[in-house]
């Protein structure tokens, strides 16, 4: 017999959580092997992706009527009750009695009369919804939002508190799916003539972006077998127009994988250039590779090679006209997708991570030409993996200077740009995901 949505739910969480798995392909997974019904599968995506965005608030309020921290519970007790609050405070269309019964029987037999009476005990007081009373606001909101709260400390120093707290508001909230429509075979405007059964909207700001309310029944589409369009959050698809690429120029996209970048990058310079693709992990090649099949790329060169080793980058055969380091990242931009993020990246990680940024960008900048240009990206919001990052490369490389983006890209995308020329999106205010990117210029 197959699993039950619950069952599929309570084992991806325990995946992400253990193992440090995305929750996406994990799901993914579970679902391809499951036999559950679409109204199934959709539950057990929204059990999943809900526990992980309100992880810190269901155990609040759980651990305030179990009287045990819940990180002190076996997994499965834990996670049963997770999921089973997270439908009783969160799900209207799920009954109060069905919520309780299936997390019940989630649960290790010697555990169910736990897991029973912690559960009858939220029903009990759902309706007048607690709230934390720490002394300190920021602590407060980092249960009542279920963020870190070292990351909103990180947002208050960077942004202020408003910002903060709006920030981790907006990672709370499911984002749309967001495609780009592959201009090398058809318009955005006639592919949402193709697609109006989705209802799709454009984006507001990437010109060849638009949105549909979900993900799944665009995969399904013809339109997508015949690569007219691909998935790409909005602030990722403007990385690209960020680089100033033009007609005829060679680009090398130094962390290429899974291709986004580099196919919206061969579109940009056309058949009379060419982009080099390179990353180092193979499983990520050849999803690339195949990405560049199914949307029709040839002006691409696929190359396997280690961004952090200048031997490896030198194969790249530059030099080229841009250069984009679209770096590996905390990912902290990404909540509203990817919620387990929050939950699996440590204090100090952004600090480790530049550490690791700097090398990949210096050996990125031997590969311009003078004159040409290097962009950096990362989908994160932490100092170390942004400003500091920009401070510490001009800081080591005199013969770069940074470009102000507000010279090319103002009033178009002016709810990214800053007063010092560097783009940061930041949710809230621009919808998007979150995202940096500073341009430098080759002397």
């Amino acid at each position: 017999m197959s699993d039950s949505a619950r069952e599929v739910a309570i084992n991806v969480l325990r995946r992400v959580m253990a193992d440090k798995a995305y929750s996406e392909l994990a799901l993914n997974a579970a679902l391809g092997r499951s036999e559950l019904s679409d109204n199934d599968r959709a539950l057990a995506c929204e059990l999943v992706y809900g526990v992980l965005r309100h992880r810190a608030y269901l155990d609040w309020r759980l651990g305030r009527l179990a009287r045990m921290p819940l990180e002190k519970m076996e997994w499965r007790v834990a996670d049963a009750l997770r999921l089973g609050a997270y439908q009783l405070l969160f799900l209207d269309r799920v009954p109060a009695y069905a919520a309780v019964d299936e997390s019940v029987n989630l649960a290790p037999r010697r555990a169910a009369g736990l897991v029973n009476a912690v559960l009858r005990a939220v029903v009990r007081e759902k309706n007048f919804s607690p709230a934390p009373s720490n002394a300190d606001p920021l602590e407060a909101a980092a249960i009542r939002w279920s963020h870190p709260a070292w990351l909103l400390r990180e947002w208050q120093d960077l942004f202020g508190i408003d910002a903060a707290l709006a920030l981790a508001q907006a990672g709370q909230q499911p984002p749309p799916a967001t495609l780009r429509a592959n201009v090398l075979k058809i318009s955005r405007d006639d592919l949402l003539v193709r697609l109006a059964e989705l209802s799709p909207a454009p984006a507001p700001y990437a010109p060849h972006g638009f949105t549909v309310p979900r993900l799944e029944p665009a995969l399904r589409h013809p339109a997508f077998a015949e690569g007219l369009f691909l998935v790409q959050g909005e602030a990722a698809q403007l990385v690209a127009e960020l680089t100033g690429a033009r007609p005829g120029e060679r680009v090398l996209d130094l962390c290429a994988a899974p291709g986004g970048k580099a196919t919206h990058l061969a579109g940009l310079v056309g058949l009379d250039g060419f982009v080099v693709a390179a990353d180092v992990r193979p499983n990520r090649l050849r999803l690339l590779q195949a990405n560049l099949r199914r949307l029709g790329v040839t002006n691409v060169v696929v190359r396997q090679l280690d961004a952090s080793r200048p031997v490896d980058v030198a194969q790249a055969r530059g030099p080229f006209d841009r250069v984009l380091v679209d770096a590996p990242c905390t990912s902290l931009g990404t909540l509203a997708r990817h919620p387990e993020v929050k939950w699996q990246v440590a204090k100090n990680d952004s600090t480790r991570m530049a550490d690791a940024q700097m090398p990949i960008l210096g050996h990125a900048a031997e590969c311009v030409r003078p004159g040409g240009a290097l962009l950096y990206a990362v989908c994160t919001l932490t100092r170390a993996e942004t400003f500091d990052v920009v401070e510490r490369f001009l800081a080591e490389r005199p013969d770069f200077a940074l470009d102000d983006l507000r010279d090319e890209f103002a009033p178009r995308y002016d709810v990214f740009l800053r007063d010092d020329g560097l783009f940061l999106s930041l949710p809230y205010r621009t919808g998007a995901e979150g995202m940096f990117a500073a341009r430098f210029r080759r002397k």
